[in-house]
């Protein structure tokens, strides 16, 4: 069996806040009202000082009930629109090196805490595959619950084990990218982990355990 490029996508591939720069072009299209944004940032600026799970169980919620009754053509003429703007975004460093192990024939996964919609279509510039956070849609409208738990810490590493089942691929044979300490239980999993562009706690953990450092020096 081949190996493969699993990476996450903010912080690693794309720099900058990915569910926000969505958010401004939904505001700008005028499909995501400004109100309900005031609201998601009011339950977003409470989450802050709460421990990481429970603050990341409200920045998701705060996300769901900004999304929730819009219909899916809505959401996906938003994600289109936001794909240029995240292409600017990309890490330069971190992309060439993505580029090379595709360019050796290794399939590129990328596995993001984001919205599974912007996550799908962002692999597929890299002709590969996306896996992120669902959203339940109902009747054509998103209900504002969630379609699948948080693509991230475990979860991301379970969703990363399906796919190498689902494909066939060697996890030991492949290598991954990501950048916070959540994202230490899918590196854990591959044959390669290169940490990008980290904050102080994740580079300690990377050089114990022996994981390469990438940094993008051109940001």
């Amino acid at each position: 069996m081949a190996g493969a490029v699993f990476s996450d996508i903010e912080g690693t591939l794309v720099s900058g806040n990915t569910p926000g720069y969505f958010i401004k072009v939904g505001r700008n299209l005028g499909i995501i009202r400004t109100w309900r944004v005031i609201q998601a940032g009011l339950l977003i600026v409470v989450a802050r000082p709460l421990p990481k799970r429970p603050r990341a169980y409200l920045q998701f919620l705060a996300f769901r009930r900004l999304m929730k009754g819009h219909s899916q053509a809505e959401l996906e003429r938003v994600v289109e629109e936001s794909i240029p703007g995240l292409l600017t975004r990309l890490k330069p460093n971190t992309l060439d090196r993505v580029h090379k192990h595709q360019a050796a024939g290794m399939p590129v996964f990328l596995v993001s805490a984001a919205l599974h919609n912007v996550v799908t279509r962002l692999a597929q510039e890299f002709d590969g595959t996306g896996e992120g956070t669902k959203l339940e849609i109902v009747a054509g409208k998103c209900t504002g619950r969630p379609g699948s738990p948080v693509c991230q810490g475990e979860e991301k590493a379970r969703r990363v084990e399906a796919l190498a089942r689902e494909h066939g691929l060697d996890l030991s044979q492949s290598v991954g990218f990501g950048d916070t300490l959540s994202d230490i239980a899918f590196l854990s999993l591959l044959g390669r982990a290169i940490v990008v562009d980290p904050a102080p706690e994740m580079i300690a953990e990377a050089q114990r355990r022996g994981w390469e450092i990438l940094v993008n020096t051109s940001l």
